[in-house]
């Protein structure tokens, strides 16, 4: 209808938004692999990375960047996200029968986060160039991606699992506003990316997180993802529930009709 009418440069917007959308939703279930440990370290899967030191000492990626020098740390990360995931690896989960894959990050990864007042000492960035390379790849391979911001600024748990490990964190401690301007620039940057299909907006709050405070950043993410470009049917935002299940949200409501292409966010391990 666009190009009838003259505008093609819509017209051709509308077709790329149309055809994005349809590798997703026509028949198909995203089946993809979980690019954990590149980006974000977590322990348990990646245990090299930490260089044989002991986990009681330095349990996190935030504890390894603040038990190395600046020049040690900065030498050690560039040399692990540079052989962890690479396009061969990608071309491996394309010729296995995946159609995507899930791509963890944290704050510290973007650029000019020191202008929202965010300090990324003691981990290592920014690193936003190996996003913008994972996604050529993935366009390339005819693979989707879904974007998963796991670790927040103020981080949204204690476990670890976002980068830092605290037994003394508490859901104040997560920096509400500056994640939320963390989304917004994540969702302008990639707005028109063929190959992002998927914002999951907090990969892993933690169950102590009081409902209510959850569901009012699920609402104001979904605004700023919305907000910055990301189009309803191009990109589908993610609400994780897996650390509390469904019940909780859907009590309160969420996600409410007028919300478009949205899903809650549940993983299940298998023994």
């Amino acid at each position: 209808a666009n190009s009838k009418r003259g505008f093609t440069s819509d017209a051709r917007k509308d077709k790329a938004q149309f055809e994005r959308r349809h590798r997703c939703v026509a028949g198909r279930i995203l089946r993809g692999v979980h690019l954990s440990g590149w980006l974000v370290l977590e322990r348990w899967l990646c245990a090299q990375a930490f260089l044989g030191l002991r986990e009681a000492d330095v349990p996190d990626e935030h504890a390894l960047g603040r038990k190395l020098s600046v020049a040690e740390r900065t030498k050690h990360f560039a040399a692990w996200r540079s052989t962890f995931i690479t396009r061969q690896d990608m071309a491996d989960i394309a010729a296995a029968g995946f159609n995507s894959v899930r791509l963890p990050f944290g704050f510290w990864a973007l650029e000019g986060i020191e202008e929202i007042g965010l300090d990324r000492d003691p981990f290592v960035g920014p690193c936003v160039n190996l996003i913008d390379q994972a996604l050529q790849w993935a366009r390339d391979l005819h693979l989707m991606v879904v974007l998963e911001l796991r670790g927040a600024p103020g981080f949204e748990n204690g476990d670890g699992s976002c980068g830092r490990r605290s037994d003394a964190w508490q859901p104040k401690h997560w920096n509400v506003p500056a994640t939320l301007q963390v989304v917004q620039a994540v969702a302008e940057r990639y707005k028109d990316h063929p190959a992002v299909v998927g914002f999951a907006v907090l990969g892993s709050p933690s169950a102590t997180i009081p409902p209510q405070q959850l569901v009012q950043y699920y609402t104001a993410a979904y605004k700023a993802v919305r907000g910055a470009g990301m189009s309803a049917y191009a990109v589908t935002v993610h609400f994780s529930v897996h650390r509390r299940g469904t019940g909780e949200l859907l009590a309160l409501g969420f996600p409410p009709r007028e919300m478009e292409d949205v899903v809650l966010d549940v993983t299940r391990t298998l023994q």
